[in-house]
Parts: structure tokens; sequence; C-alpha cells
């Protein structure tokens, strides 16, 4: 695993009174004269997470208040802003709604224990009432906040634009322990994490999750059946990047209609800021080892900063996954930058938000080629002007600057490879993105796979087949049997979207519906789609677009490819 040589996360004053703490572990934080605002309080932490860094460490909590009665929120800043409030999701049967939904309380409190080393620890973060957790993610979100705001960074105090609602402060609300809502019995536990922006909560996200009356933006870390979000700190750095996304492009999760269909690179782009804030504050390359224990060590958590992910090849739809490719061309910059001009994490992180702040003015519609030409503009200002043509040259073989779309097949001829694309439905209550457009000269919602394909048709032949397996979507909640796709099909140039005109029109040459059959799956039949488009010019590429009028999102799997 690949060390980024980062500093310790505790300062000299800090780490001299840690040290004192593991001499003697009866000390408290009222022994030890801890009432400095810039200390905090002596605690026990994972650096990074129990699996990537499995030794226990004695640390100093930072800017922890004292004027709140003990728990974990942050001192009050000139301005009056808390930075930070952690609170526990607790399953008092509180009922919202008809559901059973969070009581939040602040458990974890010094002024109780002495210090903020619990005994819950021993638990391991399978316990859904552990206080040590509420301590967990004080310790890594702090330490996110700090490394976005120290004086190597050089930008500003305090997020901009996040601690503020209705014209009075507030704080980043961070919620360990969560379990999900249940119609019927206890709170259910969930292996997953999640930013909610402020606004989000004004459009009733925050009641769906069960979170209604938080003010402010808020982290939520998942208790699972086997491990606790809030002790990942590279989930925690990850979803503060959210944040920071949020706070500097003035945008939030968001999927547009462009010329070349639904385009979701706007969340894309968040996903590899995210990441490349856990793996720049964390110094591990490998991501997600932790939280993979949540899968059974199945790899569904896992990234790789030094991934070899291209655009548009490797996009399926996914955002976690579609956001490797600018995690891992954000590593090989930092590898170049750090190599050439010296650049250390900070000097990037430095370059990394001033890109963001660039990107406000587009308003939430960035593709890959509009934050490349950010970056290298923004890297040139910053005096790293001798190495832009390096970055260029490493960005274009990424290929940021390519069409939204790829070839999905391995061609050899006879058939193609397995693959798979997501697809939103029409209903947005079901996290359905979708344009307005006409099928059969009547109006209609329609969604669309988020990167077209293409083939190139081997001279003497004239029909190209696709199949694909309709399943679930693999984010929102799904019901494929509602599936109601078409595959629309152009010569020599892309599918083409006019999203100035209402409704919008489409530039194709064909549209055909599929032929269905049933097929079995460990899920019960599904079915399996197969169009076969005759009559083609041999020699000429041909453009695919997948688009649903269904209510429902889903997965194509298993798409294959062949001619004839």
């Amino acid at each position: 695993m690949g060390l980024l040589l980062l500093p310790s996360a505790c300062s000299s004053s800090e780490q001299a009174l840690a040290d004192a703490w593991r001499e003697d572990k009866s000390t408290t934080a009222k022994d030890a004269g801890i009432h400095d605002l810039n200390l905090g309080h002596l605690a026990r932490v994972y650096e990074v997470d129990p699996e990537t860094t499995p030794t226990l460490k004695d640390v100093v909590l930072r800017n922890v208040a004292e004027d709140v009665g003990g728990v974990l929120t942050s001192a009050a800043d000139k301005n009056g802003v808390r930075k930070i409030r952690v609170v526990s999701c607790v399953d008092e049967g509180r009922v919202d709604q008809g559901r059973r939904v969070c009581t939040l309380k602040a458990r974890a409190n010094a002024m109780d224990n002495g210090n903020f080393v619990f005994a819950d620890l021993a638990q391991g973060g399978t316990a859904v009432d552990d206080r040590a957790a509420e301590v967990m993610a004080y310790y890594h979100v702090q330490r996110a906040y700090d490394f976005v705001t120290s004086k190597a960074v050089g930008l500003f105090d305090v997020l901009p634009a996040r601690h503020t609602q209705d014209g009075k402060a507030v704080p980043l609300t961070v919620v360990v322990n969560f379990r999900a809502p249940s119609a019927s019995g206890p709170l259910k536990r969930t292996g997953r994490a999640m930013y909610f922006p402020q606004e989000f909560g004004r459009m009733g996200m925050f009641a769906m999750e069960g979170l209604k009356g938080i003010e402010g933006d808020v982290l939520v870390f998942g208790q699972g059946n086997h491990t606790d979000f809030a002790y990942s700190g590279e989930t925690a750095y990850h979803e503060f990047g959210h944040m920071a996304f949020t706070a500097l492009t003035g945008t939030y999760f968001y999927t547009y209609a462009d010329n070349f269909g639904m385009c979701h690179l706007n969340n894309v782009i968040s996903e590899g800021i995210a990441d490349t804030f856990a793996w720049l504050i964390s110094g591990h390359r490998t991501l997600g080892e932790y939280c993979d224990i949540e899968s059974g060590k199945a790899g569904a958590y896992i990234r790789h900063a030094d991934n070899k992910a291209r655009f548009p090849k490797d996009l399926v739809g996914l955002f976690l996954r579609d956001g490797q490719v600018l995690s891992g061309a954000h590593y090989e910059a930092f590898q170049l930058l750090r190599e050439k001009a010296k650049l250390d994490q900070h000097a990037f992180a430095r370059l990394l938000m001033k890109t963001l702040m660039s990107l406000a003015k587009y308003k939430g519609k960035i593709s890959f080629a509009i934050y490349a030409d950010e970056f290298l503009s923004t890297a040139t200002s910053l005096g790293q002007g001798d190495h832009v043509k390096a970055l260029r040259a490493l960005f274009e073989a990424r290929g940021l600057y390519r069409p939204r779309a790829k070839d999905i097949t391995s061609f050899d001829g006879k058939a193609g490879v397995d693959h798979l694309l997501l697809i939103d439905g029409t209903d947005p209550m079901k996290g359905g993105a979708f344009m307005k457009t006409t099928r059969d000269g009547v109006p209609a919602s329609m969604a669309t796979t988020f990167v077209q394909s293409f083939v190139d048709l081997p001279k003497g032949n004239s029909i190209i087949e696709l199949a694909a397996t309709l399943d679930r979507h693999l984010t929102f909640p799904s019901d494929p049997s509602t599936l109601d796709v078409e595959l629309l099909l152009r010569k020599d140039g892309p599918i083409l979207y006019d999203v100035q005109q209402t409704p919008v029109t489409i530039d194709f040459d064909l549209a055909q519906k599929p032929t269905l059959a049933t097929v079995p799956s460990p899920r019960g039949s599904i079915r399996r789609a197969t169009w076969t488009l005759k009559g083609l010019q041999g020699g000429a590429r041909y453009y695919r677009h997948i688009v649903n009028y269904g209510a429902s999102g889903g997965s194509l799997r298993n798409l294959e490819v062949s001619i004839r």
C-alpha cells in the first residue's frame, strides 16, 4: 500500500499530551489541565481505520468546545460558527410519518467520563450504540477540516456558504451509528455513508432518511453488520470532499441533459474529488479496505488511486465507479507535480480547490473537458505553467477530452464482451433523471444511459445484434419489469439531443424496440432484450443509445454484441 508521506495529525503540543496520556492511563482531561480550546481533549482513535492502521493511537481532539456540557461540538469562532457537532442515531422507538426513525443525541461526554476514551471501543465497531463512534467521527472530520483550512493551503478559515441557514450560523452535523428508518421493528443497519447539503433538507430528503429537523449540512455514517463507517477515516475524508465540492462549486447532486443525452458528469467529478480528498488526507492510495469487510471482502468498496480507468471506456453510470477516472488522473498529476515542482499535498489541495472555485460559473453543467481546462488554467495561475503541457497530455491519455461514446465490444469478429450500463427512469421520486421529448409524436419523458456506444461494422457485414439483461438499478429502488427501453441508432456520428428545444429534439436514423425473452436469475425471472439491426452498411461506424420511457430505472447487464 503506497504512502504519500503526510505529516502527523497531531501538533507537537498535542503529541506531548498524548505521550503523557500513554504513560498514565488514569490521567483525565481535567488532571492534564486541558482547557485550551486549541488543544481539545484526550481520545483514542484509529489514525485511518481498523484495517489500514490497526494500532490504536492516543491523540488530543482539536477545537472541542468547553461551553456545551462536554459533548463533541466545535468551539465557536469569532463569527459564532461551530464547524462540527457529532450526534448518534439512537433507536428509542420514535415514529415519524408511520416509520420508526432515529432519535439524535450526543452521547460521548468528556465531562461525565473524564476524557474521550470509552470502554465500548473494545466492541470493535459492531455495536449500534458505542460512544467511540462519535469520537472517531469527530477526529476524522476535524482532521479533514483542518487540512482544507490549513495555512499551508491558505484559502479560507471555514468552508464558504455551508455554515449559515436562514441568516443564522449552523454547524456541520455528523450523525454516527445511523440505521435506516423501519416500517416495523428496530431501525435497519446500513453499510453506507452520505453527505447531504442543507438544500436537500428543504427538499424533504432529511425527513426521508429519518433526520428531520437538522439545520445545515449533514454527514451520515452508517452502522453496518460488520463495520462502523464512522471508524473509517477514508470514508470521512471522502464525504467531506463532497461537502467541499458543494461549497466551492455551488452545486450538488445534479444530472442534466446535454447533446449526448442525460449527463451525470457533475456527480462523477464530485466522486473523483471526494476520493482524491480521501487519499490526500489519509496518505493511502488504496481506499475502502475496512468498509469492504461489510461486503464480505468482495471488493465492493475498494478503489485505487493509482488506477488505469479511462473516459469514456470505463463509464457505466455508477457515480463512485466512474469517478475513478478523475481520482486516477489526479493521482498521476500529483505524482508529476511532486516530482517536477516539489508540490506537497497541501499545495495540490490548493490547486484542486481553486479549480473547483472556477467551476461555479458553469452552474453544475460540468464535463471532464471543462474540468481539465480549468485545472490547467488554475495550474498556470499558480505558477505551474511549465508543467501544463505534460498535465494536458496526462488528461488526454485519460480520455478527458473525448466525446461521451465508447466501444463496448472487444471485437474479435464474432462477439463482444460482458458489460454493464446503468439507466435511470422517469419517476423523480425513484431517483430518475430524464428529459421531456416526444415518442411517436406524443409528449413523453425519457431517460438515457449516461454514455453512448458505437461499433465499427466490418465490410461485408450488414447486421448488428445487441442483447442485454434488464436488471435492477444499483443505486436507487427499482422494478426492472417496468423498464420500457428502445435503441436509437445513427450512422457516422453520435445521436444528438437539442436540449435548447422544448420538447427536446433528437437526431437519429432509427428507433427500435427490443424483442424480449424471460430468463432465469438468482433473484427470479428477468427479461433479456435483443435488438437486431439489419440492412446496415459495412465499413461504417454506427452509434447506439439505449433510452428508457419507464418510471423505474435499472441496469443493462451482460451486454453482448454480434455482427453478421
